[in-house]
C-alpha cells in the first residue's frame, strides 16, 4: 500500500488476510496419502489462521501422527485473535456454537451476545490467569503460557511489556 493510497478499514494491516487459504503440505501430492510420520510445520508471519486451516482440514482422514503447528506474526492483535479463536476451538461443549463464534470474532465485527458470553466465561478466566501468573513480574522479560486440553495445548509467548 502507497502512502497516498486511501486508507482502508484496518489501514494498513490485513486483519482478514490478503490472499486465498492454502494447504501448504499438500500430503498427499508430496509425501503420499500413506505418510506416517509426525509433521511438524512453521507458518512464520503467518497473519490468521487460514493457511494452518486449510492445511489440517486437507490432512487424509487415515493420518493419524501429531501435528505441530508453530505460528507468528508481528502484528499482536491478529496473534491475540488467533490464541482466542484456538481457545474458543478447543473449549467447545457446542461445535455448531464455537464455529459460528470463530466467524464471527474471525471476518465480522458483530459479536452477538451470545458470543460475548462464550468469551467472558470460557476465554476470559484463561487469559486472565495467564496475565495474573506475569503481573509481578519484569518487564521486557521472556515469557508463556501453554493450555493443555487432553492431547491438543496452544502456547502464547511472548515479552511482558510489549505489544
Amino acid at each position: 500500500m502507497r502512502d497516498e493510497d486511501p486508507v482502508t478499514f484496518g489501514g494498513k494491516k490485513y486483519l482478514f488476510g490478503n490472499v486465498p487459504a492454502l494447504d501448504v503440505l499438500r500430503l498427499g501430492a508430496n509425501e503420499g496419502r500413506a505418510y506416517g510420520n509426525q509433521q511438524r510445520l512453521l507458518f512464520v508471519a503467518s497473519g490468521d489462521l487460514r493457511n494452518v486451516v486449510q492445511t489440517i482440514t486437507q490432512l487424509p482422514p487415515s493420518y493419524e501422527q501429531p501435528v505441530e503447528i508453530i505460528m507468528n506474526d508481528h502484528e499482536f492483535d491478529v496473534v491475540t485473535r488467533n490464541v482466542i479463536i484456538l481457545l474458543l476451538a478447543l473449549t467447545a461443549d457446542d461445535r455448531d456454537e464455537a464455529v459460528d463464534c470463530i466467524l464471527h470474532i474471525w471476518y465480522s465485527s458483530f459479536i452477538r451476545k451470545s458470543h460475548v458470553d462464550i468469551l467472558k466465561q470460557r476465554i476470559q478466566p484463561l487469559i486472565q490467569s495467564a496475565c495474573d501468573k506475569v503481573k509481578d513480574k519484569p518487564t521486557k522479560r521472556i515469557l508463556g503460557k501453554t493450555w493443555t486440553f487432553e492431547k491438543r495445548s496452544v502456547t502464547r509467548p511472548g515479552e511482558r511489556g510489549v505489544g
